[in-house]
């Protein structure tokens, strides 16, 4: 979940070529090279002081994401620069939702457990079942918010129902 608070950070950034015109695929294409250029690195660190490159691996996948759905953007008028937007808010949202929801309500073990020789888990505060519920509720939230997307909820962003 960390590697997505990332991959959401990223994309404020990413969010800043909504309005380059859609034939000028080179100004969008460095701009997500220049993202990926800060975030990888810092992926990195964090993979490397947990003990594997599994998290760095799953970043990648993350952002690559991310990069993607700039490069694809449908046109290049106000309603993709809402769609962002709209997506990045969603995101925030049932990040933070989500985490108090997996943070607050009791959660199984499972079989999960800490790793008693890596670092960086020293640090780390939450349980791995909680991490692993809150994945589950975000990601599942967020497929919902895609499969259900309608133009008009874009629309209205930022203006009163």
């Amino acid at each position: 979940m960390l590697m997505e608070f990332f991959a959401l950070h990223s994309m404020m950034f990413l969010g800043g070529t909504a309005s380059v015109q859609k034939e000028n695929i080179g100004v969008r294409t460095v701009t997500a090279l220049m993202v990926m250029a800060f975030y990888v690195p810092v992926a990195g660190v964090f993979a490397y002081f947990h003990g594997g490159w599994s998290p760095f691996l799953g970043f990648g996948w993350l952002l690559l994401g991310r990069v993607f759905f700039v490069l694809a953007q449908r046109d290049s008028g106000e309603f993709e620069s809402k769609r962002r937007r709209f997506y990045w808010g969603a995101g925030v949202g049932h990040y933070i939702v989500f985490g108090f929801v997996a943070i607050l309500l009791p959660m199984p073990q499972l079989g999960f457990r800490r790793a008693a020789d890596v670092f960086w888990d020293k640090w780390w505060a939450l349980e791995p079942q909680v991490v692993i519920a809150w994945g589950f509720l975000y990601f599942g939230a967020m497929a919902v918010t895609k499969l259900c997307e309608k133009p008009a909820w874009i629309e209205r962003d930022g203006e009163p129902a």
